[in-house]
């Protein structure tokens, strides 16, 4: 498998299909947030990212990107 970093101009493309390919999940209901844990977090290697507001998808992209990085 190739890694390849995603051009700007497609970023906003990339997100929207997660978005679109996700299950939706209903978090009023209290037992499945419970069962779903924290509704607006950014986990990288299992660990959460302080992130105060919600991120920017620019801002996630670059923090998955640096984390791949030091991979290599």
């Amino acid at each position: 498998m190739e890694i390849v970093d995603l051009e700007e101009k497609y970023a906003g493309n990339y997100f929207l299909c997660l978005e679109d390919w996700s299950e939706e999940i209903n978090t009023f209901d209290r037992e499945v947030f419970l069962d779903w844990g924290i509704s607006d977090a950014l986990f990288i290697d299992g660990k959460q990212i302080k992130t105060g507001p919600p991120p920017s998808y620019n801002k996630i992209y670059k923090k998955i990107a640096k984390k791949v990085k030091k991979l290599n």
